[in-house]
């Protein structure tokens, strides 16, 4: 057991909980098995510690190579009830630190060095290189290490605060004309635009 702790530390000195159970290789490639060691977990949502144990689940997580050989860890670890009456998640799967993330594949170092290799080499010429340095993968998940930036909110043009100018009102202008009965009609002459209309002499 003192080996394999000394391996532990030596392979994966940033897990905290974790204890290992055994190291084989299989056609060139070295599986370290090891379980959590954790006696309860805060669930995610709620942070109600539990203890309850739901089932075991396992994980299989690539590492950095050994040797020149590659490093599978085969990682047991457990699902937990969450009681908390108010929590809609009911269970829940423990992580280990410094080793596992949610729906990670690989340990952080791993992850750290398909980004460096997909930032240097990008998707086919980098799954050449990955495989040349034991830690193999694919297109999809070596450009997936790739995240876009953040694409920041529009912000909208400052909206004008010009005042519409007011419609010209328009009304009908009526001149007499001296004259029995007769008047000079103009309609919907602007208001702005009216003269005033000179009184036609009387003729006699």
């Amino acid at each position: 057991m003192g080996v394999l702790s000394a391996l532990k530390d030596a392979l994966f000195p940033n897990a905290v909980g974790m204890a290992p159970d055994r190291l084989t290789e299989m056609s060139g490639v070295v599986v370290a098995e090891a379980h959590s060691t954790v006696p309860e977990l805060a669930c995610p949502d709620c942070a109600t510690a539990s203890r309850r144990v739901h089932s075991p689940y396992g994980r299989r997580l690539a590492e950095y190579p050994v040797g020149g050989r590659r490093v599978v860890v085969k990682l047991e670890v457990r699902r937990f009830f969450c009681d908390a009456p108010d929590c809609r998640r009911s269970t829940f799967v423990e992580q280990v630190e410094g080793l596992t993330t949610r729906y990670a594949r690989a340990g952080p170092g791993v992850k750290t060095l398909w980004r460096s290799v997909a930032l240097a080499a990008g998707g086919h010429p980098g799954m050449r290189l990955c495989r040349s340095l034991e830690v193999p993968t694919g297109r999809a998940r070596l450009l997936g290490q790739l995240q876009a930036p953040d694409v920041p909110v529009a912000i909208p043009p400052t909206a004008r605060s010009a005042t519409p100018e007011p419609a010209t009102s328009a009304r009908r202008v009526t001149t007499a004309v001296s004259g029995p009965g007769t008047t000079v009609s103009s309609p919907r002459t602007p208001v702005a635009a009216t003269k005033r209309v000179s009184t036609l002499p009387t003729s006699s």
